[in-house]
Formats: C-alpha cells, structure tokens, sequence
C-alpha cells in the first residue's frame, strides 16, 4: 500500500424510473448540499433482447444529465429500464476521484461480468494505474435501508459490493455480497 491509493464509499440509492428520480433527486436537493455524481442505467436498446447497461458521471443533477442531446438514456427511455444514482460518502470527491470510479466500473462490467457488447459506454474502460478500494453499498429509495435482494438484471447485482484493484498485477478482487456477520452490542 503506498500514498497513492484510493478508498471510496459509494452510496447507490434506486432503482429509479425518470419520472421517480426527478421527483426524488428533487426534493433531495432541497434538503441536501451535496450531488449524486455517479449513475448506472439498465435497459434494452430497440428491437434488443438482451439488457445494455451503462455508468456514467455528473456534476450536475442526474436527471439534467440525462436529458442531454445524444445522451445513451434516449437508446433506452422507452425500454423497460431502471436508473441508479451514487454518492461518494467518504470524501468530497474531485474530477480525478469521480473518473477512477466510473473507470473501475466500466472495466470491471465490460471485462468481467457483461462483456463489451453489452456495453453502451464507448470510453473509459482502462484501469488507473494505482490501487483502488471501493465499497459499494445499495439502499432503496423511498426506505432509506439498503436492499436485501436485488432483481438479478439489476446493475446492483452485477457490481460487486466490495472491489479491489491491484495495480501492481492487475488483478481486480473482491466480493460479490458483503454478509451480516453478526451485532456488536
């Protein structure tokens, strides 16, 4: 471990459709200082039988972001689709934070777990070249706890909660679930 390693905490609340995460993000501002930088979407392009996904980042409100001309949200808005939204818990995050974590992501859906085809991201899918911790961890919107089961199609169940990258090898680690071990009283 040297002093360029990075740990994050990433918060993912969802699933969202548009109309849901307007009203949410909305009203989440109002009471809140602080964006949501991350997204994930999941759906299907037209006349597509399998599932495309996506990460992307934003330092705008999400749901501004999407309606951005020639955004890949106008590939699915009309799909069956879902929409989730993350925040850094650890640090305030700066342009280099936000680019590692998408970039960890995306290279670890499209190498690992999807594989490029089922991609819609045409960019960042190269890892950083120092180690990255990132914790992932999904809450339900309207709950405000994290999920127990997630749909299997679901971004949250591809990403795993815990991830580790090991620039030295190249190898990324990590667990799928984190697991309740038991309470500390």
């Amino acid at each position: 471990m040297n002093n360029t390693d990075k740990v994050y905490l990433i918060k993912w609340v969802g699933p969202f459709s548009y109309d849901e995460l307007y009203n949410w993000e909305k009203k989440w501002l109002e009471n809140n200082n602080e964006n949501f930088n991350l997204y994930l979407l999941q759906g299907k392009r037209k006349y597509a039988r399998k599932f495309s996904y996506y990460c992307g980042q934003t330092i705008r409100c999400v749901y501004r972001r999407l309606k951005d001309k020639d955004h890949h949200f106008k590939e699915i808005e009309h799909s069956d689709y879902s929409i989730w939204i993350g925040k850094f818990s650890n640090v305030v995050p700066n342009k280099t934070d936000i680019n590692v974590v998408e970039k960890i992501i995306t290279s670890e859906l499209a190498e690992l777990e999807l594989g490029f085809e089922n991609m819609m991201n045409e960019i960042n899918f190269h890892p950083p070249v120092f180690d990255v911790y990132i914790i992932n961890q999904w809450y339900h919107p309207i709950k405000n706890s994290e999920w127990k089961r997630i749909h299997y199609n679901s971004p949250a169940n591809y990403i795993p909660d815990l991830m580790i990258y090991d620039s030295n090898s190249k190898e990324m680690k990590g667990t799928r679930k984190i697991r309740k071990l038991g309470i500390l009283e």
